[in-house]
C-alpha cells in the first residue's frame, strides 16, 4: 500500500514537473517525461492520458503533427472528454479537437454499422386495410418476425392527412399471442369528403427506433371514403371503464336475471288463477307463461351485457344464460306432470304458482333460478378479464 501511494506520488511529481518544463518552452525534456509518464505501469489511466497530452503537444510544437495527432488521439481513446491540465496554444487545442471530433465520428459511424446490422435481423409485416370510408375504425397488425425480434419493446403507428402538418403516434398493443395491434379510430377518420391517410409503423428497443415499415419521408397510403364525420365505431373498452364494466357484468347481469325470472314467475301466477270462464285454460297458460321463464331471462341478460363486450361474443352470455334456463323448463315439466301435483301423470288444471312453489319442485325451481343468475353473471365477467388480460402492457 505504501509502496503504490509511493509511485502514485512520483507519477504526479512527474506530471508536474512536465508542466513546468512546457511552460520553460523545454519540449525535448517534456516530451520525454511525457512518453514516460504514459509508459509507467504506475499511472492510473488520468495520469497516463496526462503524459499523452504532453508529448502531443510537445511534438505539435515541433511540427510533427501526424505523431502529435497520435497522441492526442490514444488519449481520446480511452476517454474522449479528456482535457489538458495545463494551457494549450490555440493551434494545439484545434489538433486536440479535431481528434475528439474523429473518435467521436467514428464511434457513431461503428453504432450505426451496429444498428443497422441489428436492424437487418428484424422485419416488420404489418396487415393494413385497403380502404375504409370516414368515421370507420383502420385496423392494423403487426408481426414481428427475425431473429432479433425479441428486442422490439415497443410499436408505434404513426399517421396523418395531407393537410396535417405532423404526424400523429399511437401505440400498437402487443398481444399475448405475440402479435402487435393498433388502430386509428372513427374520431380521427370521420370525414364526409374523400382523402388519402398516410401511415407508417416503426419498431424501438432499449435504445431507439430500429426499424421502421414505411418512413415519414415514404409512408403507406390508406383510402378513406366519403363517410361519417362522427366516429361510430367505438369498442366496448371504449366507452365504459374496465372496473364499471366489471361491476355490471358481476352485478348487474345476475341481478337482472333474477328481476327477469320474478317478474315471469309472478306473470304466470297471475294468469293462472284468473278465471274468465276458461278454468281449465287459464292453468296451461299459466305454465306455457312460466315455460318462457328461460327467454326472459336471456332478454334480460342480452339488454344488460351487450353493449360490455364485442362482436359476435356479445350474444355469447345471452345464449349460455338461455341453455341455462332450460334447467328452469325442465323442471317445470317434471313438477307439472308429476302425480304428486297432477294426479296420474296428466296436467293439473288446478296450478296455483304459490302452492307449487312451496313445494320440492319449488326449492329446486328457485336454485335453478340462481344458478342461471350466477352464470348470468360470470360468464360476461370472465370474458372481459380475458380480454383485458390479453394485451402486455
Amino acid at each position: 500500500m505504501v509502496a503504490a501511494l509511493w509511485l502514485a506520488a512520483a507519477t504526479a511529481d512527474d506530471i508536474h514537473r512536465a508542466h513546468e518544463l512546457i511552460e520553460r518552452l523545454e519540449c525535448d525534456q517534456a516530451l520525454a517525461l511525457g512518453r514516460a509518464i504514459a509508459a509507467d505501469p504506475a499511472a492510473d489511466e488520468a495520469q497516463a492520458r496526462e503524459g499523452r497530452l504532453v508529448a502531443g503537444y510537445c511534438l505539435a510544437a515541433d511540427g510533427r503533427i501526424a505523431d502529435a495527432e497520435e497522441q492526442f488521439r490514444a488519449a481520446m481513446l480511452e476517454d474522449v472528454r479528456v482535457q489538458a491540465g495545463f494551457p494549450m496554444e490555440h493551434r494545439v487545442q484545434y489538433l486536440l479537437d479535431a481528434a475528439r471530433a474523429q473518435v467521436l465520428l467514428e464511434r457513431a459511424e461503428r453504432a450505426a454499422a451496429a444498428r443497422a446490422a441489428l436492424a437487418a435481423q428484424v422485419e416488420l409485416i404489418v396487415e393494413a386495410p385497403e380502404r375504409i370510408v370516414g368515421g370507420e375504425r383502420a385496423s392494423f397488425t403487426v408481426y414481428v418476425a427475425g431473429s432479433a425480434a425479441a428486442r422490439i419493446k415497443s410499436v408505434k403507428l404513426q399517421f396523418r392527412r395531407p393537410a396535417d402538418p405532423e404526424y400523429y403516434s399511437l401505440p400498437v398493443r402487443r398481444g399475448r399471442d405475440g402479435v402487435w395491434r393498433g388502430e386509428v379510430g372513427g374520431i380521427y377518420t370521420g370525414s364526409s369528403r374523400a382523402y388519402t391517410l398516410q401511415w407508417f409503423v416503426s419498431a424501438s428497443d432499449d435504445t431507439g427506433e430500429l426499424v421502421s415499415f414505411g418512413s415519414r419521408m415514404a409512408p403507406h397510403h390508406l383510402d378513406v371514403g366519403a363517410g361519417s364525420s362522427v366516429a361510430a365505431d367505438l369498442h366496448a373498452r371504449e366507452r365504459l371503464p374496465p372496473l364499471t364494466r366489471l361491476l355490471i357484468a358481476g352485478v348487474g347481469a345476475p341481478a337482472s336475471v333474477v328481476a327477469a325470472a320474478a317478474m315471469n314467475l309472478v306473470l304466470s301466477g297471475v294468469v293462472a288463477s284468473t278465471r274468465v270462464g276458461l278454468a281449465d285454460d287459464t292453468s296451461y297458460l299459466g305454465v306455457l307463461t312460466l315455460a318462457a321463464v328461460p327467454a326472459t331471462m336471456a332478454g334480460a341478460e342480452a339488454l344488460t351485457t351487450f353493449f360490455l363486450l364485442e362482436n359476435d361474443v356479445a350474444f355469447w352470455p345471452a345464449l349460455v344464460v338461455g341453455g341455462a334456463g332450460l334447467v328452469v323448463d325442465l323442471l317445470v315439466l317434471v313438477a307439472f306432470l308429476a302425480p304428486s301435483v297432477g294426479g296420474d301423470v296428466v296436467p293439473n288444471p288446478g296450478f296455483g304458482l304459490g302452492e307449487w312453489l312451496d313445494s320440492e319442485h319449488g326449492f329446486a325451481l328457485q336454485l335453478a333460478v340462481l344458478f342461471t343468475a350466477a352464470v348470468g353473471g360470470a360468464v360476461p365477467f370472465s370474458m372481459i378479464l380475458w380480454e383485458t388480460g390479453q394485451y402486455v402492457e
